[in-house]
């Protein structure tokens, strides 16, 4: 037994130990995600019927991986897929089962609740702690570990085509809900079986972006955003622990979230104290570059072959305090027109140098 597997260290020292022997290569993917549909085979209602696992091992070469996305896998087909990673990959990390929950369970055998914005119009929010546990208990059940939910965004622009996905407008009533559905997913403690890791997501200022336009930059601008939308985050990550995050896409003041490293880590995690990762959405990184235009070159991303979906990769901007390391700094560095954030403060060359976020 090497000492990471041993569960009578401690965790500093299990992290530092299997740190310590994982290769570069190993390390960057464990901020990959991979989607189920990449390797499985689904029937017409989208229940998955074969996993193929020398597909799975084709995409994987013997590695394991940040998370994995199982859409319509039974719990069999997760623990399946599991027993690849901890009897076939070099050094046995087991996957992270990562799913979609915002008002239920992505599953269509899970409960099916009230879009948020409804259950917001209760003005209730202990429902939203029994609903978040009950999720807790289906996905569990399903063998997920994790979910991207809840949705926290403030809602600031009718137009906005998400609105149904928030608990509304107001700072006060949302923050309520999202402190009472986090405490109901995680529970007393992440081992119970009934509990699941919280990820609020969008962070933040998704939902008030500019004409209504998903994913357009906030319209709102920094004091506003640190005022109002982030309130509602602080409730779930201090009151309640929640555990992980998802950057948004938008941009606050020219600064896009996805790189900005005041709201990532001097109040994600210096600030709140989060304990886990933040998960850029989707294309959240890559879109530095083709949308936001402030990456000088475009993703390189590692094993992207033909034909290969993926899911949001779990982008970890700054290591869980348990490893006690920080990240490196990249190579690129980024030019960011207008406004600059204190943490973005550009040098005499109008350049950002790409520092640890």
């Amino acid at each position: 037994m090497m000492a990471y597997q041993n569960p009578e260290l401690s965790i500093d020292a299990r992290v530092s130990d299997l740190l310590d022997r994982m290769t570069l290569e190993e390390m960057i993917l464990q901020t990959d995600q991979y989607y189920g549909y990449d390797f499985t085979r689904r029937n017409e209602n989208g229940d998955v019927e074969f996993v193929d696992m020398e597909q799975l091992d084709t995409l994987l070469q013997g590695n394991s991986v940040g998370s994995i996305q199982p859409r319509g896998m039974t719990a069999a087909q997760v623990n399946q897929v599991q027993r690849y990673a901890l009897e076939h990959t070099r050094l046995g990390i087991p996957f992270l089962f990562s799913e979609e929950a915002l008002h239920g369970f992505f599953s269509r055998h899970a409960t099916c609740f009230p879009q948020q914005i409804g259950l917001a119009a209760t003005f209730h929010p202990e429902l939203g702690r029994k609903m978040g546990h009950a999720i807790a208990t289906e996905a569990r059940a399903m063998g997920i570990q994790e979910t991207y939910s809840p949705v926290m965004d403030l809602i600031r622009d009718p137009r906005y085509g998400r609105t149904e996905e928030s608990y509304g407008e107001d700072t006060c009533l949302c923050a309520a809900f999202a402190r009472e559905a986090v405490a109901g997913m995680q529970g007393e403690s992440l081992t119970a079986p009934d509990a699941i890791a919280a990820e609020p997501k969008h962070y933040v200022g998704y939902g008030a972006p500019v004409g209504g336009l998903n994913c357009a930059p906030a319209a709102l601008g920094r004091h506003q955003v640190f005022s109002e939308c982030l309130p509602v985050f602080e409730a779930a990550f201090l009151e309640s622990g929640a555990v992980d995050a998802m950057c948004s896409y938008n941009s606050i003041d020219d600064i896009p979230v996805s790189a900005d490293h005041e709201l990532l880590t001097e109040v994600l995690r210096n600030q709140w104290g989060m304990r886990g990762f933040v998960r850029s959405d989707l294309t959240a990184v890559s879109r530095l570059y083709d949308w936001h235009f402030v990456a000088d070159t475009p993703p390189g991303g590692h094993g992207h072959g033909p034909g290969i979906r993926r899911g949001p990769p779990a982008l970890r901007l700054s290591p869980p305090a348990v490893a006690g390391r920080s990240a490196g700094a990249g190579e690129n560095r980024a030019s960011v027109p207008g406004h600059h954030s204190p943490s973005l403060r550009p040098g005499a060359s109008g350049e950002i140098p790409a520092g640890p976020v």
